[in-house]
């Protein structure tokens, strides 16, 4: 096995700052909410205790939090594209990218759709004890509309000619990375090989082509032997990673 060397790397890393690259997927937003329990009174309406809610951050999320690390890896230009509800949650998003130096022009905002939000309350203590609480997701569940998806290709087709690298992040189902999306992504990844097409999905990592793969070990036993899901010895997921490399025509790096 041979490995990467330090000048090689120093190198690669240095050579970021004039990449290019294309983020398209599941745009979503983290949300935490830090409530102050020992400010907590017993309701007059119900025998419950509020939550009190001193605090909160947010922070960009799923495939958005992929182009926020790549801008914080000091990539030259980081472009979105995604779909955002017309509500609070995709303000709050949109500012939070272009915040990061993240291009927000192609990202869709739509009042069909909702911006996936995972709220998670927190709840404090004395001593500064903490305690998450039941996430609260916004998330749609009825497929992207015909119109959308055709935006979404459009601004993919429009935008391709100007990156040098195309990242997916396919986290939702249904998400924005549709049959019809994915089968664009293909075309555009086989007809020009020199651009590097990264693919990140928790479903669908097997339907991809002429793309490089990065499944975790789950998603990748899902794809290649859906009956068992582990575990699995180095030797085993080395033998089903190369399964899924031959599939798409690329490689394929495993993270366990």
């Amino acid at each position: 096995m041979s490995f990467l060397s330090f000048d090689r790397l120093e190198t690669l890393l240095s050579a970021i700052r004039n990449a290019r690259v294309l983020l398209i997927g599941d745009l979503c937003l983290d949300a935490y909410w830090y409530a102050d329990m020992t400010r907590s009174e017993l309701s007059r309406e119900t025998p419950r205790f509020p939550l009190p809610i001193v605090a909160e951050t947010y922070s960009p999320g799923g495939a958005a939090n992929v182009a926020a690390n790549l801008a914080a890896l000091g990539v030259g230009r980081v472009q979105a594209i995604g779909v955002l509800g017309q509500d609070w949650r995709g303000d709050i998003l949109t500012r939070e990218l272009i915040a990061r130096g993240i291009e927000v022009t192609a990202i869709l905002r739509s009042p069909q759709r909702t911006t996936p939000t995972y709220i998670k309350p927190i709840r404090c203590g004395y001593g500064g004890i903490q305690q998450e609480d039941s996430r609260l997701d916004f998330q749609d569940f009825t497929p992207l509309p015909a119109d959308l998806e055709d935006a979404v290709i459009a601004a993919l087709r429009n935008a391709i000619t100007s990156v040098d690298a195309v990242v997916i992040g396919d986290q939702l189902d249904p998400g924005v990375i549709t049959p019809r999306v994915r089968a664009a992504l293909i075309e555009l990844a086989i007809a020009e090989p020199q651009r590097p097409f990264v693919v990140d999905s928790r479903k669908h990592i097997a339907d991809f082509r002429a793309m490089i793969l990065k499944p975790n070990e789950l998603e990748l036993a899902q794809a290649i032997t859906p009956d068992r899901i582990g575990p699995f010895d180095r030797a085993e997921l080395a033998a089903m990673g190369q399964a899924l490399a031959h599939l798409a025509g690329r490689p394929c790096f495993v993270t366990i």
